[in-house]
């Protein structure tokens, strides 16, 4: 409904339960707000913004500009483009699959060079190599619910000889939370879901808490715990290559 053959910014908004919905919009020549609803309140039947008041919004603007498209928008000063990297968003390296050209604010264009896309061996006796895509730990959930290949590495390869780095840490809690005990509500469900971003060739991590192994879990690494009063450690550790790796460790407060 919102593909018009000339430049164009629009918003839709619904409300909830599809009360009503908007869209308001302009050109270099006109301004347009659509509104669709009942006068009475009365919700309607999962209409949106982009079903409802979207096309009448377009036919607005198309009979509005019937004789001659509106100009195109005048690009604000201190605008650049710059062509970077489709996925990493940064300067493209040589195996970047594609790039598009992007607008970016002076003094905040990339200045780093694509690092996601490497080419990496594959098999070395027969001297094959590959183009992969290898994210932070940070975006590896992500990655695996598009089931992106990785390239095979081990735990040494993965940390980067470094026990204790960013590449396993705990993403919840944060280290300073403090938590209160609810009088009303069960115990057994005042929990905490712990979390945590780790290499992709760890396949298990141990929680430890207060210095003392709370549980052993593989992927998703997802577990809850209890709140308890009193002041906690969390740390995540995991074993291999013949070396232990641990995240820095994150303190709590439980009231």
């Amino acid at each position: 409904a919102l593909d018009l053959p000339f430049q164009c910014a629009v918003k839709t908004g619904t409300s909830k339960d599809f009360r009503d919905n908007w869209a308001v919009g302009y050109t270099t020549d006109y301004t347009v707000g659509v509104w669709v609803g009942n006068f009475d309140g009365q919700a309607m039947r999962k209409v949106s913004g982009i079903s409802g008041a979207g096309p009448l919004f377009r036919d607005i603007m198309l009979l509005l500009h019937r004789h001659a498209y509106p100009s195109p928008f005048p690009r604000p000063a201190g605008i650049v483009e710059r062509t970077v990297c489709a996925r990493s968003g940064v300067l493209p390296n040589h195996f970047c699959p594609g790039t598009i050209q992007e607008l970016f604010i002076v003094g905040t264009e990339p200045r780093d060079i694509c690092t996601v896309h490497r080419l990496l061996d594959t098999d070395a006796s027969l001297a094959t190599s590959k183009i992969y895509e290898v994210w932070p730990p940070l975006y590896q959930p992500w990655a695996q619910s598009v089931a992106l290949p990785s390239p095979p590495k081990t735990l040494v390869e993965a940390f980067g000889n470094n026990t204790s780095n960013n590449s396993l840490f705990i993403t919840f809690p944060d280290n300073g939370d403090i938590y209160k005990i609810d009088p009303v509500l069960r115990k057994e469900y005042q929990t905490l879901a712990l979390e945590a971003v780790v290499p992709e060739a760890v396949d298990s991590i141990a929680w430890w808490i207060d210095g003392e192994k709370y549980c052993e879990v593989e992927r998703p690494f997802s577990v809850r715990w209890q709140l308890q009063k009193g002041e906690h450690i969390f740390v995540v550790k995991t074993e291999g290559d013949g070396q232990q790796f641990s995240s820095r460790p994150v303190k709590i407060l439980v009231m």
